[in-house]
């Protein structure tokens, strides 16, 4: 490892310290956090360096597929990239009521969360602007995404959409912008009641929409691409008929529904899979729920583990998404359980833990999408989870 200096910057020039199975992957120390570093695009005949910063990010920097994750200078971004700072343990803003939502976003930030995860169908993105506005510490330390919702799939709505996101969340850019779902609302129509307020999946291109997307990168409004909620082979489509990749990918993942497939596939071409309800979701609204259906947070298995730890069971849930190199964003409103939450990222599962847990694997989906209950929605779950 060499230190040099540039431009008044402590600058780090990189070694690969591990080889990877795979030849596009790359694994760097990071020594210090708050340095610009210089890292080798190997995917580059021409060789030359490219510059990104790397604020409060005090673990190994994972490098992935360099011809699309490394950036120009920032925060000028535009070229989209699977930028390695996201913390691993991010805050949920799902079903976090709007007059406690500053209060508990001020809460995660005192104790040490950085990423925020936002949409504007929660409808409290403007509350948690007001907290961002209100936190006395500097944006570069964290990550805030939100995501394009429904009604909002055609080319000439999405940069709109974006920006009234930005508005509400107070910010110039954000780290990340997801499309929430690939089911396409009418134009206006907010929540989805029956198929009538629905256009077909032919109706609007991903890749079309995506293409939008990738001009918000080039503008400078987003610096990371990604998609919540999608199968495999529609992932897989879309990796390839895009210039900007996708970066994240969003989906529920926990012990009852593990993802394997889907976290291979993100692993072997570095994006970055986030576990949506990695403690099972059981506060969403009733509506939303299936008779009998099965308590993660209660079962056995999990409540055996956490005895073993001395911990919670949604600490123990929270220990093996982070020990399967997923981001996971549990959602909480109160101290207590936040820094419990925080604090699961020193839980050490065991192979005795970690194949415990891999049993409780039987594909039970706590969020199905409900548009299949619709009669004659077009949006199926073969379709939406298998095609």
């Amino acid at each position: 490892m060499q230190q040099q200096e540039s431009c008044g910057t402590q600058v780090i020039c990189l070694q690969q310290t591990q080889a990877s199975q795979h030849p596009h992957l790359l694994l760097f120390s990071l020594p210090t956090p708050q340095t610009a570093v210089f890292l080798q695009n190997f995917s580059e005949p021409s060789g030359q360096n490219r510059r990104f910063s790397v604020p409060c990010f005090k673990e190994s920097l994972y490098v992935a597929n360099l011809a699309f994750s490394i950036c120009a200078d920032v925060p000028a971004i535009g070229r989209g990239i699977l930028n390695p700072v996201a913390p691993r343990l991010g805050l949920g803003t799902w079903k976090a009521a709007k007059k406690r939502t500053g209060s508990a976003v001020l809460a995660a930030l005192a104790v040490g969360f950085r990423h925020i995860d936002c949409a504007p169908v929660y409808g409290n993105e403007p509350e948690i602007g007001a907290a961002l506005a209100a936190w006395s510490g500097r944006r570069e330390e964290l990550w805030i995404s939100s995501k394009l919702w429904n009604d909002a799939h055609r080319p000439e709505d999405v940069q709109p959409a974006l920006l009234r996101s930005l508005a509400d969340l107070r910010q110039d850019y954000l780290d990340a912008f997801l499309i929430h779902w690939p089911i396409h609302n009418r134009p206006g129509v907010r929540v989805a009641r029956s198929a009538a307020d629905l256009l077909p999946p032919e109706a609007l291109s991903l890749t079309d929409t995506w293409q939008a997307l990738e001009a918000c990168v080039d503008a400078g409004l987003v610096r990371c691409l990604g998609v919540c909620n999608c199968s495999l082979p529609r992932l897989a489509a879309l990796w390839e008929e895009v210039r900007i990749k996708p970066g994240v990918l969003q989906v529920e993942c926990h012990p009852f529904l593990p993802q394997d497939a889907l976290l291979d596939f993100c692993r072997d071409r570095g994006i970055r899979l986030e576990a949506a309800c990695p403690l099972g979701s059981g506060d969403r609204p009733l509506a939303l729920k299936r008779p009998g259906e099965p308590v993660l947070l209660s079962h056995k298995t999990v409540v055996s583990v956490a005895r073993k730890h001395h911990a919670s069971p949604a600490q123990i849930l929270l220990a093996w998404g982070l020990a399967r190199g997923t981001t996971v964003l549990p959602k909480s409103v109160s101290p207590r359980h936040l820094r419990e939450n925080l604090a699961a990222q020193a839980i050490r599962l065991d192979a005795e833990d970690r194949a415990a847990l891999a049993a409780l694997a039987c594909g039970w989906r706590y969020i199905s999408g409900g548009h299949e209950r619709m009669p004659a929605s077009p949006y199926t779950q073969t379709w939406l989870w298998e095609q």
